[in-house]
C-alpha cells in the first residue's frame, strides 16, 4: 500500500484518494473518508478508463486495495487481482460494462450488503448505518490464528528444546491447524535447530521473517535493520513454506515518521508483507517466570502458572477483540502473538481448546492474513503493537484505554506476584 509522505500528519491526507505503483503492472488505491464517486473519478482520471459511480450509497468511506492495472495482461506474471476482483473482494462492490460498451467504460454497482458493511465500518468510516446492522456485523463469531516468535531452543530440566518443539506442534497437529513461525535467523543457523524449524515447514507451517539479530527498530539505524532483515531471508529462503512476511522486533516499526515511511518502502521493495498480531500478549513473561521456578523447585506444581496463562491470554484476547468491533465494526480474524517457549509446549493445546469453550474458531494463520484490515497502513507514533491498537490510536478516540506499550511484563507482574508465582 502506498506510503504517507513523511511528516505529514494524517489529518493531511483525509478526503484525498490517491494511487501508487506497486510494482510492474499493480496499482494501489487508497481513499481516506471519501464518497464512492470520487473514488470513480481516480479511477477515470489515473487509468485512462470512464469509471462511474452507480450504487446510490451515500457516506464516506475508508478502503485500500492493491490490483493489476487495466493495461496490464493478465499473465502469470503478477498473482494481483483483477480491479474487478479487487473492488468485489475487498468492497464487496461489482465492476461491470454495459453490453456492448468499450471495456473501459465501466459502472460500479451490484453490492453486496453484507462485505459493503464490513468495508463501511473499516478505520472509522462516516457512512451511516442503522442499529440493527452494526449488531449483525458484531455478532459474527471470532477466529483466531496461532503465531509463534524467536524459535529459540535450548534445553530445560522440564522439557528439551527438541520435546518443547515437538509438543507445540503436535498440539497443532491435534486440532488440524497451521501456524505461522517467526525464527529469529541466528537461532536457527545451526543444524539442530534448523532441523526441527524444517520439522514446521514439512507439516506446512508459514515460516516468517522475524529479523536475524532482533534488534529494535527504532533503535536501529535503517540500513542495519534492512541488512537483517535480508539476512535472516538469506537463512530461511530455502524452506518451502518460507514467505516474506516481516514480524517486527517487539512490534516495534519505528518512533519517526521517516524511519516509518522508509521501512514500509522497503517492504513494498522487496516483496514483504507485515507480519501483523491483533492480539499481543505476555506469554513471554509468564514463561520466564514459570522458568525460574522450576530451576529453583523442578518439581514444582505448574498448574497454577497454566491457570495464569490461559486468564491473561483469555483476557487480552476479550480487549483486542473489543477494539476491532469498537473501530472496525466487526471481529477480525485475529492474530495472537506467542513464543516458542516452554509455557506453550506444555500448555498450547489447552490454550486451543480454552479458545473453542469459549465458541472462537481456531483457523489456520494463511486464512487470517486474507482479512482486508491486514492491509492497513496506520498512521501513528510510534508506529508498531497490535494491528487494532495502531488503528485505534490512529482515530484519537481511545487515548484512555490505549497503553504504551499496549503489552508488558510490567503489567502482569503484580499479579502474578499476588498469586505468588
Amino acid at each position: 500500500m502506498p506510503a504517507y509522505m513523511p511528516g505529514q500528519p494524517p489529518a493531511a491526507f483525509e478526503g484525498a484518494v490517491f494511487t501508487s505503483a506497486e510494482g510492474t503492472g499493480v496499482a494501489a488505491l487508497t481513499g481516506r473518508g471519501v464518497p464512492l464517486t470520487r473514488m470513480a473519478e481516480t479511477l477515470s482520471e489515473e487509468f485512462e478508463a470512464f469509471v462511474t459511480d452507480e450504487t446510490e450509497k451515500a457516506g464516506n468511506f475508508y478502503f485500500g486495495f492493491t490490483f493489476r492495472r487495466l493495461d496490464y495482461p493478465n499473465t502469470d506474471a503478477t498473482d494481483a487481482p483483477s480491479l474487478f476482483d479487487a473492488l468485489e473482494d475487498e468492497l464487496g462492490l461489482q465492476l461491470q460494462s454495459g453490453a456492448g460498451e468499450d471495456i473501459r467504460t465501466l459502472r460500479i454497482q451490484g453490492m453486496n450488503r453484507r462485505s459493503f458493511l464490513e468495508q463501511a465500518l473499516m478505520l472509522g468510516t462516516g457512512a451511516a448505518l442503522g442499529q440493527a446492522d452494526r449488531l449483525a456485523v458484531q455478532e459474527e463469531a471470532p477466529r483466531i490464528a496461532f503465531t509463534f516468535d524467536d524459535f529459540s531452543i535450548f534445553d530445560t530440566p522440564t522439557l528439551s528444546g527438541s520435546a518443547r518443539n515437538r509438543g507445540i506442534l503436535d498440539a497443532l497437529r491435534s486440532h488440524d491447524l497451521k501456524a505461522a513461525v517467526f525464527p529469529i535467523g541466528r537461532n536457527v543457523e545451526n543444524a539442530d535447530a534448523m532441523r526441527l524449524l524444517e520439522s514446521w515447514d514439512t507439516a506446512g507451517h508459514v515460516v516468517g521473517n522475524h529479523t536475524y539479530t532482533h534488534r529494535r527498530y527504532s533503535g536501529t539505524s535503517f540500513a542495519e535493520f534492512t541488512e537483517d532483515v535480508l539476512r535472516c531471508e538469506r537463512v530461511l529462503s530455502h524452506l518451502s513454506e518460507f514467505r516474506k512476511w516481516l514480524r517486527f522486533p517487539v512490534l516495534d516499526e519505528g518512533n519517526t515518521a521517516e524511519h516509518r515511511d522508509r521501512i514500509r518502502a522497503f517492504m513494498v521493495e522487496h516483496g514483504y508483507r507485515n507480519g501483523h498480531v491483533t492480539i499481543d500478549a505476555s506469554d513471554w513473561y509468564i514463561d520466564g517466570r514459570l522458568r525460574r521456578r522450576l530451576e529453583q523447585q523442578p518439581d514444582a506444581d505448574t498448574m497454577p502458572y497454566r491457570q495464569f496463562y490461559l486468564d491473561h491470554i483469555w483476557e487480552r484476547a476479550q480487549f483486542y477483540d473489543g477494539l476491532s468491533r469498537q473501530v472496525i465494526g466487526r471481529s477480525v480474524r485475529h492474530t495472537v502473538l506467542l513464543h516458542h517457549n516452554v509455557l506453550n509446549g506444555l500448555f498450547l493445546a489447552d490454550l486451543i481448546e480454552m479458545f473453542k469453550s469459549k465458541d472462537w474458531t481456531p483457523i489456520d494463520a494463511q486464512d487470517a492474513y486474507e482479512d482486508g484490515v491486514f492491509r492497513a497502513t496506520p498512521v501513528v507514533l510510534p508506529a508498531g503493537q497490535s494491528l487494532l491498537w495502531s488503528l485505534a490510536r490512529e482515530t484519537g478516540r481511545f487515548d484512555d484505554v490505549l497503553r504504551y506499550p499496549g503489552e508488558d511484563g510490567t503489567y502482569e507482574a503484580p499479579k502474578m506476584d499476588a498469586r505468588g508465582l
